[in-house]
């Protein structure tokens, strides 16, 4: 029975490793000067959970306001489409799913996973 309860526990720490780790936003000025850590919540069925970067330029001041956050976003098609507000001019609209992808205001294509999945497959070839 114990060693249930280990295995158990074992797969939830697995879990919570695995989570998608973003940066938020912690200040609601639309600077995003102040982020902090948030891991998102799983999606449904069809959905995967993903950092979004929102860039847009205020209508009034002309600023480009910036919104991090975790978001839901298709499976399939990996689309997310962001929520355009009112006379404001949409810069940048993304999304990606690394562990905090959407620190930076740039999103990297090959990221944490791919450099370590290079490694791992040159280590891996030449020991056989």
């Amino acid at each position: 029975m114990a060693k249930i309860t280990v295995l158990f526990l074992l797969l939830a720490v697995i879990q919570a490793s695995l989570a998608l780790k973003c940066k938020v936003c912690a200040d609601n000025d639309g600077s995003c000067s102040t982020l902090k850590d948030e891991t998102c919540p799983a999606g449904g069925s069809d959905r995967e959970a993903a950092c979004l970067i929102h860039i847009y330029k205020d209508a009034a001041t002309k600023k480009e306001m910036t919104e991090k956050k975790c978001v839901n976003r298709f499976k399939n098609t990996g689309k997310y489409d962001c929520i355009e507000i009112p006379n404001n001019q949409q810069v940048k609209c993304y999304t990606c799913v690394e562990d905090f992808c959407n620190e930076k205001n740039s999103a990297t294509k090959f990221g944490v996973v791919g450099l370590v999945s290079l490694v791992l497959s040159i280590l891996v070839s030449k020991l056989l």
